[in-house]
């Protein structure tokens, strides 16, 4: 078994180091991190929700906030490792688009038949993706953040095609 260690980056804003087995078996470590860090490293981004995920040249973070759902933690990890852990033969947003959908489908797979639950992760993700739109779209602009935001945007319409199918199958409208 490897364990992929992460470094410190936070430690005012740490509570706990955790760990999380990925689908390949690594064991990759994460700090669960406090609500207030999203507002004091980014001013514009509000939200208490959050992943934190990168490689620097000192080594791996990871972290996800304490307010970020439980049932959704290990989910919401996973994404982020496979984007920037897991090699992948595409690049820019289709990697994002095709990891986003994989998250879908895990996602839908640990649902079953609870459609309702399913639907308010939809609806809970397609806010995250809608409040880091936002961030970004105000943040200082460079080739990278540009390029970002463009696969953030593609993954936040991806999940309002996907909300307003699961609703139009509900026989309600999106709102």
């Amino acid at each position: 078994m490897t364990t992929i260690q992460t470094i410190s980056i936070f430690p005012s804003f740490e509570l706990s180091r955790q760990t999380i087995t990925h689908h390949d078996g690594k064991v990759f470590e994460y700090y669960l991190l406090s609500n207030g860090l999203g507002r004091a490293q980014n001013p514009p981004y509000q939200s208490d929700v959050f992943v934190v995920a990168n490689h620097t040249d000192k080594g791996w973070v990871l972290g996800i906030s304490e307010s970020y759902p439980q049932e959704w933690r290990d989910v919401a990890l996973r994404h982020e490792i496979a984007e920037k852990y897991e090699p992948n033969p595409e690049h820019g947003c289709d990697a994002c688009k095709r990891v986003l959908l994989c998250e879908l489908l895990e996602v839908g797979l640990m649902c079953g038949d609870d459609t309702d639950r399913y639907l308010a992760y939809v609806t809970f993700r397609l806010r995250f993706f809608q409040e880091v739109v936002a961030y970004y779209q105000v943040a200082p602009r460079d080739a990278i953040t540009v390029a970002l935001l463009e696969c953030l945007i593609r993954s936040r319409d991806t999940l309002v095609e996907h909300r307003d199918m699961l609703l139009a199958r509900a026989g309600l409208a999106a709102g």
